[in-house]
């Protein structure tokens, strides 16, 4: 026994001695390494050699091999400089093998030879550290301080060191579609919110002029005070598919001072209230078909000029028409248009007052109702030139294929702030109902009003 522990001695410190020069001398060959370099090489393999004295001390080596010995330094000598650790895996691996510590190496031939030392070494290095440690717990087990499963259970302590994260993606990563994130479910209630079917809006002004002639001015003339108020309200409801309801109240109320009228302080020169409706149902694109009503009279009386006689007092007269056919709109940012054209229409004209000459407005005397049946036109139009100037004009007119009526009013109105605007209003109209005079003999009859003051809208 004593002989072969003798033998394998004289094999393998003489390997370690080689190992550790060999090591030694590649460091000393560098001509930038420092000294301190090699005094820790040659320490390292001293070490390597203690390591391996202390484990052959104890084990049984029968056989060796100079390939195996020969090897350089590797990874698989770190179990050596930890303490003597009970390893399952190499347990297992050779429990059922036999337990000789140096097989035999067994050259095969080949057609083609090459060196395959170098894919054999690191297998070979490690296998040797594994069968010495197995031949340590079968022959020395007393000698085994640590077990690897209790190691294993040892908790990891982390140490604050910052250490540089390398990118493992690839290329590919780039083109690939990224993960959606987690979806997260909130509770949430509905709140059900019912449509503004209806829309209501309304603007009114409160306009004034005033001119003031002297007695001795050389033209002559006469001084007035003029006031003109407006109140437009509108409410107008749409289901946004098929069904329109549109409707209108409409006051205009005008009065002047005139120093030649002595008998009134003031007269009414505008006075009208009318109020129209509309129902139509979507016949395809912007067409609808509809039925239309219009109703407008007067407010106040009107007076000759130094005179008690009435030419007009409220609903004398009075005009009802309803008409069916067909409305053409078109709606954008600047334009609103409304073309209504009723081949059917009724047009009703009628006085209260038997004290008012009803001859003056078409009806035969002694009559308080004129009915006629005919076709009707209405076109509302309404362009905002810029946002402080608007164009709005309404042309109508009725005619029973004997005698007809119409009416063309224009407004300008130019904005100077929220609540200051100018307006320029001119009425147009014709009826061949009325009764010529000797004064007036045409069936034409014109007023324009140019008026500053106050407006608001909603």
């Amino acid at each position: 026994m004593k002989k072969l522990l003798l033998l394998s001695f004289s094999l393998f410190f003489p390997a370690l001695s080689i190992l550790a020069s060999s090591v030694d001398s590649l460091h000393h060959s560098s001509r930038n390494k420092t000294a301190l370099d090699s005094i820790f090489v040659h320490q390292y393999g001293m070490q390597i050699r203690l390591r391996l004295d202390t484990m052959w001390q104890k084990i049984n080596v029968k056989d060796t091999t100079n390939e195996v010995l020969n090897q350089p330094i590797d990874p698989a000598f770190d179990k050596l400089y930890l303490p003597v650790t009970f390893y399952k895996k190499i347990a297992q691996r050779y429990h059922f093998q036999s337990p000789k510590l140096f097989p035999d190496t067994i050259k095969q031939k080949s057609y083609l030879e090459y060196n395959d030392s170098i894919y054999r070494r690191y297998e070979a290095s490690r296998d040797f550290i594994d069968r010495c440690f197995f031949e340590l717990y079968m022959h020395h087990p007393e000698t085994i301080e640590k077990w690897d499963y209790k190691i294993e259970a040892l908790k990891v302590y982390n140490v604050d060191v910052k250490k540089l994260e390398r990118s493992k993606s690839s290329i590919m990563d780039i083109f690939s579609p990224e993960a959606m994130p987690e979806a997260k479910f909130t509770p949430w209630s509905v709140k059900l919110v019912k449509p503004h079917l209806w829309k209501f809006s309304g603007t009114g002004s409160i306009q004034f002029s005033q001119n003031h002639i002297s007695d001795n001015w050389y033209k002559g003339g006469e001084s007035n005070t003029n006031l003109l108020a407006n109140l437009t309200l509108n409410a107008n409801y749409s289901d946004k598919n098929r069904i329109q309801f549109d409707n209108s109240f409409e006051v205009k109320l005008g009065f002047n001072t005139s120093s030649s009228d002595t008998i009134h302080k003031y007269r009414v020169n505008t006075d009208l209230f009318r109020l129209t409706s509309k129902l139509g149902v979507r016949a395809r694109d912007n067409w609808y078909y509809t039925v239309s009503t219009q109703f407008y009279s007067q407010f106040f009386s009107n007076y000759a000029t130094n005179s008690n006689m009435r030419n007009s007092a409220f609903l004398t007269p009075a005009y009802l028409t309803v008409g069916l056919g067909m409305d053409y709109k078109k709606n954008s940012k600047k334009v609103t248009l409304s073309v209504l054209m009723n081949p059917i229409a009724y047009n009703l004209r009628f006085v209260t007052d038997k004290n008012i000459d009803e001859t003056r407005f078409g009806i035969k005397e002694g009559k308080f109702l004129l009915q006629t049946y005919g076709s009707e036109l209405t076109t509302n139009f309404t362009w905002k030139i810029t946002s402080y100037i608007t164009y709005t004009s309404r042309l109508y007119g009725f005619t029973n294929y004997e005698r007809s009526e119409g009416s063309w009013e224009n407004t300008i109105n130019l904005v100077l702030n929220k609540y200051f605007s100018t307006q320029f209003f001119s009425h147009l109209r014709f009826d061949d109902n009325v009764t010529k005079t000797d004064k007036n003999d045409t069936y034409f009859q014109y007023k324009e009003i140019f008026s500053f003051g106050l407006s608001y809208a909603w």
